[in-house]
């Protein structure tokens, strides 16, 4: 048998829907056809600065705000939800433990482990 044949069979064969990458997928796909604000929304860069930042995707009633963090070490970022209607999160969507250290209304201080990515759920004004 040719080698991609050997590979299609042993592809097909697995249970792909027990897989991480499987559920990883699944969660966005609903979330972009859910939420109106993450196929039509707004787009902003809240935070940049080495190799860490933030961006959010918002509407009128709704927000989102992606964390990415490629440093080595645990890092504290400011993030200015105010900027996009918000005031705080409400929740982490994957889950996801995470630390912040101090919220005002506008600005939201976030605690990020080494190396580590976070989509946030807001609560608007």
């Amino acid at each position: 048998l040719p080698s991609f044949l050997v590979y299609a069979y042993y592809f097909w064969k697995k249970d792909i829907e027990k897989t991480n990458n499987y559920n990883l997928y699944k969660t966005m796909t609903d979330l972009r056809r859910d939420k109106k604000s993450l196929r039509r929304g707004g787009f902003k860069f809240l935070f940049a600065e080495g190799r860490t930042f933030a961006i959010a995707r918002f509407q009128n009633d709704e927000a989102f705000v992606a964390v990415i963090s490629a440093e080595e070490t645990e890092t504290k970022i400011a993030l200015p939800l105010g900027a996009i209607g918000a005031e705080s999160f409400l929740r982490e969507v994957f889950g996801k433990e995470f630390s912040v250290s101090k919220s005002d209304g506008n600005n939201v201080i976030l605690n990020l482990p080494p190396k580590s990515s976070f989509l946030f759920e807001c609560k608007m004004k």
